[in-house]
């Protein structure tokens, strides 16, 4: 992987350090004595990885689709009982109940998380980023669900990191992130519009090879399932069974405002374009590639009318990049300010979801804006 380039010595004792030591410090001390123990043991949503595991392995992969089958396995299985990731994913998980839940569940955490840090201290090659990727909100928020968010990040990060020097390694990581397929819609576009020829071939291949090894080993009823229940999964967006507070998008922000389903999606479209304009404008230009990684990762999660909010540990990746830019180059007007405010989006969202107001959008937005100018800084310099 190609790192960035080395520090300044300059920059190594400079007030934005300390700044950010203080502020890693400080949100571990309220992880630690306020989020955790609130849900401790962590790992609210494992037991539906783990049962739909238990069912793939025993020969029944496409049961996980069924609630009732889920719930029979695992009565600890939080509403509301859906599993609703494609074949793909389910392939993924499939060993997790090969060992027992506990052991499992550590398992899965440490390997995930281990590939997490890996990738952010490719990314910032410092000690600091990964104090900092230990105590961010998002990873915190991970840990608590104990899903895939630090898989994701090795994924994309990972992808990203490889695609100029090494484009089919890179673009076949990029292409796994079909187990994540809303949060995958913008990478092809990304590829195109930069001309990345190889790695949209190896992101294709990638993507097909999993989807057939899928089917080779779970069958085609697994798919058949994930096809008919997409329906339902919409609907339980749409009526808020899975909580909105829970979703960070467009979308989800505006039904917590009031707003009705039509309008809401208006408002969802309205940011689709603005994100898809984005990512084709930077990586057209060719940007450097901080620039270009944030703004695809912002992008996407912009992008989908749904996702949850452990998905916000992508928020990791632009947040270290733009963070090392800022350190290497010096910071923008009120950008290291637009920094902390997606820093701290992953936790407040809950809570602010309780007040009937989502502040992750606008979060991301102004990361987007921040990759934006500082890309336009670069081309005036």
């Amino acid at each position: 992987m190609n790192r960035s380039s080395p520090l300044p010595p300059e920059a190594g004792h400079d007030k934005g350090a300390i700044f950010c030591l203080s502020l890693a410090f400080l949100f571990l001390l309220i992880d630690i004595c306020f989020v955790l123990p609130r849900t401790w043991p962590p790992g609210r949503d494992f037991p539906l990885l783990w049962a739909a595991s238990y069912l793939a392995d025993h020969g029944q992969a496409a049961a996980a689709y069924d609630p009732a089958r889920l719930l029979a396995i695992r009565k600890d299985i939080i509403e509301p009982f859906v599993w609703y990731y494609p074949p793909t994913f389910l392939l993924v998980v499939t060993p997790l109940s090969l060992l027992p839940f506990a052991i499992s569940q550590i398992v899965w955490l440490s390997v995930t998380f281990s590939l997490y840090l890996s990738v952010l201290r490719f990314i910032a090659p410092h000690f600091l980023i990964l104090l900092l990727g230990l105590a961010f909100p998002g990873a915190t928020v991970n840990l608590i669900f104990s899903h895939n968010g630090y898989l994701i990040v090795a994924l994309l990060g990972g992808g990203l990191l490889l695609l100029d020097r090494h484009p089919w390694a890179g673009g076949a990581l990029l292409g796994l992130m079909s187990l994540k397929p809303q949060l995958a819609l913008l990478i092809p576009v990304a590829l195109v519009a930069g001309r990345h020829w190889q790695a949209l071939l190896g992101a294709a291949a990638a993507a097909l090879g999993l989807a057939v090894l899928s089917a080779i080993v779970l069958g085609f009823e697994p798919w058949l399932a994930f096809s008919k229940g997409l329906a339902t999964h919409l609907h339980l967006v749409k009526t808020g069974v899975i909580p909105w507070r829970l979703i960070p998008t467009a979308y989800a922000a505006a039904r917590l405002a009031g707003a009705g389903s039509t309008v809401a999606f208006m408002v969802q479209g309205l940011v689709m374009l603005g994100s898809l304009a984005a990512v084709v404008w930077v990586w057209r230009r060719r940007a450097p590639l901080a620039i270009r990684a944030s703004v695809l990762v912002l992008a996407a999660l912009l992008f989908p009318y749904y996702c949850i909010i452990y998905d916000l540990t992508l928020l990791a990746l632009p947040l270290a990049w733009l963070f090392w830019e800022g350190r290497v180059r010096g910071w923008g007007e009120g950008e290291a300010i637009l920094l902390l405010f997606g820093w701290i989006a992953p936790l407040a969202n809950p809570i602010m979801g309780e007040i009937k107001f989502s502040i992750v959008p606008l979060a991301l937005a102004g990361m987007l804006i921040a990759s934006l100018l500082r890309y336009r800084r670069c081309k005036e310099a």
